[in-house]
């Protein structure tokens, strides 16, 4: 602190961090050069990273890591997915040797085909695979003109194909397990005939509707979809599976809402849905020793009276935390986390005091 037009001088000493180096060999120690590594934590709330290829000598280090859970894997050159993957690793000076056996090695080929409801082979289709508890799907493949497809170069394990095609709704088959070395055909994947969304907003007390965010889901497929809202509060879908959805609408100001609806094949279904205005809090919930291996909770947002009025089931993939962006009224709110045979693993009151709290991060910790 000091005089107006005083200059202030201060030399802040910033810690070091921890160098985090891993190598990775083949099984006879031989180094691997050339090696996707990849290291990633959430550290204070905040997801960070570090990536980068393998050295001639099989190594890539990490510079200035915090101290915190961090989660490494490598992923083979030219393949789709990481061959190894390991969660927990805590920054050290002692070197982590990561040993790639032939049976890691992205080796395995999936194969099958892309029809329409009659059985005829769709030309063109975006073919991509998932491998099971992973959310990112790889685009890898567009079909032939019989509809079939052949995917490289992915380590064994267990993955769902996905398709789409123009003008037809996406679908998905799986899981199917492959394993090293070995060609698995997943058969034929149908693109059925579509069903449409058209959906009408209207805002509470005559406001401007805005742009709230609006998804949907097949309840079925798990799939999401979400739809822009043009400037007259009008919101239209791409091509849909027929089947049931839930439908969601929320946004910054939006009291967050849902709605169950009906798609059917070659019909355009055509909703009026009213929202209220309500401000979005960013629930983070942050992990204890005993739940950070936790990979599903369901969550709810409870009313003074002790009425449930939102509720959701959320995935994660540790060591990344919990997260639920969650419109509610203001006033006061009890927000729980249970798993889902129902155990209790967090319970905390929260208060909704205005617009300013939009996007606020509110932490929460688990037990």
């Amino acid at each position: 602190r000091g005089e107006a037009g005083a200059l202030l001088r201060w030399d802040p000493i910033l810690a070091a961090g921890v160098r985090m180096t891993v190598k990775v060999v083949d099984e006879f120690d031989a180094p691997l050069r050339g090696w996707y590594a990849h290291v990633g934590a959430t550290i204070d709330g905040q997801w960070e990273s570090r990536w980068g290829p393998t050295a001639a000598d099989g190594r890539f280090v990490a510079e200035n890591c915090a101290d915190g859970a961090y989660m490494v894997d490598v992923t083979e050159p030219g393949a789709r997915f990481p061959a190894f993957r390991i969660m927990g690793v805590r920054p050290s000076v002692d070197e982590m040797v990561l040993r790639m056996t032939r049976a890691m090695r992205a080796t395995a080929v999936i194969t099958g085909r892309i029809v329409d409801p009659d059985g005829n082979g769709i030309e063109g289709a975006e073919v991509g695979v998932r491998r099971e508890g992973d959310p990112v799907v790889v685009t890898v493949r567009t079909t032939a003109d019989d509809g079939r497809y052949r995917i490289e170069r992915i380590p064994a394990g267990s993955y769902f194909v996905e398709a789409r095609a123009r003008g037809r709704p996406a679908n998905r088959s799986g899981p199917h397990v492959v394993a090293a070395d070995v060609t698995c055909d997943a058969g034929s994947l149908r693109l059925a005939a579509p069903g449409w969304l058209v959906i009408r907003l209207r805002r509470d007390a005559g406001l401007p509707v805005g742009r709230p965010e609006i998804c949907c889901q097949n309840v079925a497929g798990g799939r999401f979809e979400w739809l822009d809202v043009d400037e007259h509060g009008v919101a239209r879908s791409s091509p849909l599976v027929a089947g049931a959805y839930r439908l969601w609408i929320y946004g910054l100001d939006v009291v967050t809402r849902s709605q169950d609806l009906e798609i059917k094949a070659g019909e355009r279904t055509t909703l009026d849905v009213g929202f209220a205005s309500g401000v979005q809090l960013r629930l983070r919930f942050t992990d204890s020793p005993v739940s950070r291996d936790l990979r599903q909770l369901r969550f709810r947002a409870i009313d003074p009276a002790g009425a449930v009025v939102d509720e959701v089931v959320l995935d994660r993939e540790p060591p990344k935390p919990f997260e639920w962006w969650c419109g509610l009224r203001l006033g006061p709110w009890v927000i729980e986390a249970r798993t889902l045979d129902g155990a209790l693993r967090a319970s905390a009151r929260v208060t909704v005091r205005g617009i300013e709290d939009a996007g606020r991060i509110v932490p929460i910790a688990l037990n």
